[in-house]
């Protein structure tokens, strides 16, 4: 449940708290979860030292009767993602936390159990569909 720190934040015209978010990648072929920030430098939230990697998080369209999906770009700054992914024989897990800036340990906001499907590389990015993992979303 979002603080009352978040709520006034968000609802706010101008602030000076920053929005962060957080990405778990795990998979049974990597011995560690990788874990990353959208931010330019190292995090650390409840123990854990989020990465910097610049990502972006595209919000779906809301329709009816079709399964949400989150659009996920991540810049290829390097290739620890890009050589871990093409590995996989199954779509790694991911959650996907919101967290401010000021208050790294409270998670404003946190999504699980999110499959990383729909996988394209090029030069620049890796980009896919972060897609709940239920048995109508594996259709």
């Amino acid at each position: 449940m979002p603080t009352v720190n978040f709520k006034k934040a968000s609802n706010a015209v101008e602030t000076e708290e920053v929005f962060l978010m957080l990405l778990d990648f795990t998979h049974p072929e990597i011995p560690e979860p990788l874990y990353f920030v959208d931010n330019t430098e190292a995090i650390t939230s409840n123990g854990i030292e989020y990465q910097p990697y610049p990502f972006r998080i595209t919000l779906p369209e809301d329709k009816e009767g079709v399964l949400p999906e989150v659009k996920l770009t991540i810049d290829n700054v390097d290739r620890q993602l890009t050589e871990a992914i093409r590995g996989f024989n199954n779509p790694p897990d991911v959650t996907l936390r919101v967290i401010l800036a000021s208050l790294p340990d409270e998670v404003e906001m946190q999504i699980d159990n999110l499959k990383l499907r729909k996988i394209n590389f090029d030069a620049f990015t890796v980009s896919g569909s972060l897609i709940i993992d239920s048995p109508m979303a594996r259709k």
